[in-house]
């Protein structure tokens, strides 16, 4: 007897279906065309990220040059944008093209190049640092706890550390 209860207490061990969650709070970077930053699969605006790194000083600084140089950029190279679209429009559809806004154009895209690159150089920088302080915080935190209940498959124990 005692046999068959060990026995099929060990096959029911192993039949066990187990889960694991992991709740991530850190922000990732995914490259694309430039980079996207991730918060539990979700993608982050600049604003959003603001209001995430408030906790943070350092972070939180490091964000606002990040955003200053984004908004910038985005502001110089819509311009030169629309001024050297204005001009290819037209000559598509038959006008005299104006040489000196079309090189006005093109010149104020080029110029917002570098702060497309300083708001990504600042943005990573500010993530690290944000999610370096939330590292800290969860390896100085000596928690452990075990909870045991029922859950949708049954009895189930969750560790919490």
């Amino acid at each position: 007897m005692k046999k068959t209860f060990f026995i099929l207490c060990a096959l029911l061990i192993f039949a066990c279906q187990t889960f694991s969650q992991v709740a991530t709070d850190t922000i990732q970077i995914k490259q694309g065309l430039g980079p996207v930053f991730m918060l539990k699969d979700k993608a982050l605006r600049p604003v959003q990220m603001l209001e995430i790194m408030k906790d943070n000083t350092e972070a939180y600084n490091e964000m606002k040059i990040a955003r200053k140089n984004l908004i910038v950029g985005n502001i110089i190279g819509g311009i030169g944008g629309f001024m050297f679209g204005w001009q290819l429009g037209g000559a598509v559809a038959g006008t005299k093209i104006n040489g000196p806004m079309l090189l006005i154009g093109a010149g104020l895209t080029g110029v917002s190049i570098p702060f497309s690159i300083a708001y990504s150089k600042h943005a990573k920088k500010a993530v690290k640092i944000y999610n370096k302080s939330k590292e800290q915080k969860r390896v100085t935190s000596n928690s452990l706890e075990m909870n045991l209940g029922f859950s949708l498959n049954g009895v189930g124990m969750r560790v919490t550390f």
